[in-house]
C-alpha cells in the first residue's frame, strides 16, 4: 500500500470510502483509521467502528488495543516507523511519540469508550433508549438462534396449511399454484432461508409502509410494471376475431405436400387444428402447434417469409399461386400471436407468484409475530425494524442521539458491501439527527473491490 493512499485514507479530516480486497490490508486500514483519530485529538466516545459479525468486531478491537499497547512500550525508532507507515511525516510522527504512548491508558480509562460493534448491536443500544410509548417492545429477550425460533414459531403454521380450513384454505391453494410454477428450493428462498420474507420482513415492512404513504398497495405496485396482468388471452383474441382455422387447415393441407420441413411444420399444425376442434386449454393448444409456427426459442423461423422451394414448385404446379403469398402471411400472424401470449402468459404467472408468495408472506410473518409477541422474544430483523422505524424522523433520531450521548464524529463501516438498504436507511436516519446546524461525522468505508485497494475522499 503506498505511502500517499495511507495518508489520504487515514486522514482524520475526511470522509473516505475504501475499496480493499481480501488480505489487502483492511483490517490494518481501519485500525490505523481509528489511530490518528485518536491522535489528532478525537475522544474515544466520538468513535463509533460498525461491523457485521462479533467475530469481526472482537478482532478489530484486539487488534487495536494491541497496536496501542505496543505504541506504549516499543522503542522510539520502532514507534517513529509505526506512525509513519500510518501516514504521518517524520516531523508529525516525531511530535505525536508522547501522544501515542498514552493511547493504550486514554483508551483504557476512557469513561465511555470506544465503540465497535455490529450493525445489530448497535440497533440493540438504540432500541433499548428508546423512549416509552414508540412502540418498541420492552423487556423482550433476543433470541439468536433464529433457525430453531422460526421452525418453533412456524410449525403450527405448517400444520394448518396442510389442514387446508378456514383463511388456510386459499393459502393452501396459493402454496400449490407456487409448487406448479417454482421448485421446492425456490419456495424456501422466497419464504424461510436468509434471503426470504420472513428474515427481510423489516425491508418488506418499510417497502408496505411506502406503499400506504402513496395510496397503493404492493400488488398494485406488481401490477403496474406488468401492464398484461388482466388483458385478454392473445390466443384466444386471435381465435375469436381473425385467426382463420380454416386457411390454417387449407396452410396445413398444403405444406404436407412440400419438402421435409413443410411437412413436419405441417404435421404440428395439423395437430395444433386437431387440438382446436376437441376444445382443448389454450395452453395445450399453444404447446401443440408451437413447432409449426416458432423455433425452440421462441421465435419465428428464419425463412418463414417465403416458401420453400420444393413448396413453391407444389403450389405452381397444382394452381395454388395465391397461396405462394398467404402461406407466410398467414404462418407470420400465427406465430406473431404466439409470440404474444409467451409474453402475456409470462406476466400472468408471474403475477400469480407474486400474489401467492405475498399472501402466503404476510401470513407467515404474522403468525410469527404473534408467537415471538407471546413468548416476549425477538430476533435480529426485529431489531433491524425497529431501529429503522426510530431513526427514520430526524426528531427521534435527535433524541435517540442525546439519550445514547452519542454524538458521535467519526463512523467506520466494514464490509460495506454486506450492507442492506435498510441498514444504510437507519445510518442516514442517525446522520439527519445531527440537523442542518449540526456537525455530521466523518464516514469512513470498507467494502469488496473489483480489484486491489484505493480510496475516495470526500
Amino acid at each position: 500500500m503506498s505511502t500517499q493512499l495511507t495518508y489520504d485514507a487515514c486522514h482524520p479530516h475526511q470522509s473516505v470510502v475504501v475499496e480493499a480486497c481480501a488480505g489487502s490490508g483492511k483490517t490494518w486500514l481501519l485500525v490505523s483509521r481509528m489511530v490518528r483519530l485518536l491522535l489528532s485529538g478525537t475522544q474515544a466516545h466520538e468513535i463509533l467502528a460498525i461491523t457485521f459479525t462479533r467475530k469481526a468486531a472482537q478482532e478489530m478491537r484486539g487488534r487495536l488495543d494491541e497496536v496501542l499497547l505496543h505504541f506504549a512500550k516499543c522503542p522510539e525508532n520502532e514507534l517513529l516507523s509505526e506512525l509513519m507507515a500510518r501516514g504521518l511525516s517524520q516531523e508529525e510522527a516525531l511530535e505525536a511519540i508522547p501522544r501515542a504512548r498514552g493511547l493504550f491508558e486514554q483508551v483504557l480509562s476512557s469513561p465511555r469508550g470506544l465503540s465497535i460493534d455490529t450493525f445489530h448491536g448497535w440497533f440493540s443500544r438504540i432500541c433499548q433508549a428508546a423512549p416509552i410509548g414508540s412502540g418498541v417492545p420492552q423487556g423482550a429477550v433476543l433470541r439468536e438462534d433464529s433457525k430453531r425460533l422460526l421452525d418453533e414459531s412456524l410449525a403450527q403454521w405448517w400444520s394448518k396449511l396442510g389442514e387446508g380450513k378456514g383463511e388456510f384454505a386459499q393459502l393452501r391453494s396459493y402454496y400449490e399454484e407456487l409448487l406448479n410454477n417454482v421448485s421446492s428450493k425456490s419456495i424456501e428462498a422466497m419464504f424461510t432461508n436468509g434471503s426470504g420474507i420472513i428474515h427481510q420482513r423489516a425491508a418488506w415492512m418499510k417497502f408496505k409502509e411506502a406503499c400506504y404513504l402513496s395510496k397503493t398497495t404492493p400488488i398494485e405496485v406488481i401490477k403496474s410494471n406488468l401492464p398484461l396482468v388482466g388483458q385478454a388471452d392473445p390466443l384466444d383474441q386471435g381465435l375469436s376475431l381473425s385467426l382463420s382455422v380454416q386457411d390454417l387447415s387449407m396452410v396445413s393441407e398444403l405444406m404436407l405436400q412440400g419438402g421435409t420441413n413443410d411437412k413436419k411444420y405441417g404435421q404440428a399444425i395439423l395437430e395444433g387444428i386437431e387440438a382446436i376442434k376437441r376444445n382443448e386449454s389454450l395452453d395445450q393448444i399453444a404447446k401443440t402447434i408451437h413447432s409449426g409456427f416458432l423455433t425452440g426459442k421462441n421465435a419465428l423461423y428464419s425463412k418463414i417469409e417465403k416458401c420453400s422451394d420444393d413448396l413453391q414448385k407444389y403450389l405452381k404446379s397444382n394452381g395454388y399461386e395465391l397461396w405462394l403469398d398467404k402461406i407466410p402471411e398467414i404462418r407470420i400472424a400465427w406465430g406473431e400471436v404466439l409470440i404474444a401470449r409467451q409474453e402475456w402468459s409470462r406476466q400472468n404467472k408471474l403475477f400469480a407468484v407474486n400474489q401467492a408468495w405475498i399472501a402466503i408472506g404476510e401470513s407467515m410473518i404474522g403468525h410469527y409475530s404473534e408467537s415471538k409477541e407471546f413468548s416476549r422474544v425477538q430476533d435480529f430483523t426485529d431489531l433491524e425494524w425497529q431501529a429503522s422505524r426510530l431513526m427514520s424522523q430526524e426528531s427521534t433520531s435527535a433524541y435517540l442521539q442525546a439519550r445514547l450521548d452519542a454524538k458521535y464524529k467519526h463512523i467506520l463501516i466494514d464490509e460495506f458491501q454486506d450492507t442492506n438498504p435498510l441498514q444504510w436507511q437507519i445510518l442516514q436516519g442517525w446522520l439527519s439527527g445531527y440537523g442542518l446546524g449540526g456537525d455530521p461525522p466523518k464516514i469512513f468505508i470498507v467494502g469488496v473491490p473489483k480489484q486491489s485497494i484505493w480510496c475516495q475522499m470526500h
